[in-house]
């Protein structure tokens, strides 16, 4: 067995080992009202119209995607939207680890700084209902990672740049107060592309980003056009 081989699956296994924590974790938690409400705005989505038929005071894309999976069963609803934050939990910390690796630049450390953040009570705490913020914390970290590694190579960095702006924009989409996130790399961007002509930003950097947070709130787009005073009222 090739040393890529055994560190592949001694990732794997504790990403597993960690998934079954999240799990222990999540299952042995109580059911909070806000749990109820957001299992039942996507079961609602599956026939009715967001903001239009029911009220949803948050953006779209949680119950959007929620509704795509509860269309094909009739029962179980919250116990699949906890396996659901199960996964997002454990594929956060792997993010997390890949971005720690490449600021830090030792897969030694990246663990164990992973480590430390998997068993941290603010993770657990956030991880432990079916809410937005579990899936909006983990695109969160997908932009970041996307746009550090950007930052760091040359090799399809437009593409990453667009992944960076769509990530970014679907966890706005899941919960608009992530909004922080793009705009203080947005600002980064810009004093780190001063080494670059400002045609090579413009081209390279700052319209893929854009296309990509654009392309990110097309769901968003979509509700204000088509409710629209209905998504207005929800929403702000």
């Amino acid at each position: 067995m090739s040393d890529e081989m055994r560190k592949n699956l001694l990732s794997l296994l504790f990403l597993s080992l960690l998934f079954f924590l999240y799990y222990a974790h999540v299952m042995n938690a109580p059911v909070t009202n806000d749990e109820s409400f957001f299992a039942g705005a996507s079961v609602c989505a599956v026939d009715y119209t967001l903001y239009k038929d029911f009220n949803y005071n948050h953006f779209p894309i949680y119950p959007l995607f929620f509704s795509q999976i509860f269309s094909h069963i009739d029962h179980s609803y919250l116990f699949i939207a906890r396996i659901f934050t199960c996964v997002f939990a454990t594929l956060a910390v792997f993010v997390f680890f890949k971005a720690a690796k490449l600021v830090g630049g030792t897969p030694s450390a990246a663990w164990v700084t992973s480590l430390l953040v998997a068993t941290s009570t603010l993770h657990m705490s956030t991880f432990k209902t079916a809410r937005n913020d579990p899936p909006a914390i983990l695109l969160n970290l997908i932009g970041i990672l996307a746009t550090l590694t950007a930052i760091n190579q040359v090799k399809n960095r437009s593409l990453l740049y667009f992944s960076g702006g769509l990530a970014f924009a679907m966890a706005i989409g899941m919960r608009v107060s992530f909004f922080y996130f793009p705009a203080i790399f947005l600002f980064y961007l810009v004093f780190e592309s001063r080494q670059n002509s400002f045609r090579y930003d413009i081209k390279n950097i700052f319209l893929p980003f854009a296309a990509g947070g654009v392309s990110g709130l097309t769901p968003v787009l979509y509700y204000l056009i088509v409710t629209e005073d209905a998504f207005i009222r929800n929403t702000c």
